[in-house]
């Protein structure tokens, strides 16, 4: 839907997320939009996590990849966004 009414140089970006407490993992699937950054406490370093896919409204039916990562305790998920419209 989003494909047929984008008029040119227009798409929109998108990150979804399911956080499951018990298992302590994160499941995402990110189009286009800036990647989650995982504060890793154990090493003290911020990781970023690699994209999925490229923004919706650029081609139609494309597959988006889901990843799926490890949250250990005191690990903090930063997400961000560049502001624009």
């Amino acid at each position: 839907m989003i494909a047929q009414d984008a008029t040119a140089g227009m798409f929109v970006t998108l990150l979804y997320g399911i956080l499951d407490g018990k298992a302590r993992t994160f499941t995402y699937a990110n189009a286009g939009h800036s990647p989650p950054l995982l504060f890793r406490s154990e090493i003290g370093e911020f990781v970023e996590e690699p994209a999925t896919g490229i923004v919706l409204g650029r081609w139609a039916n494309l597959e988006y990849k889901e990843r799926t990562i490890e949250i250990s305790p005191g690990d903090v998920a930063v997400f961000y966004t560049d502001g624009c419209d």
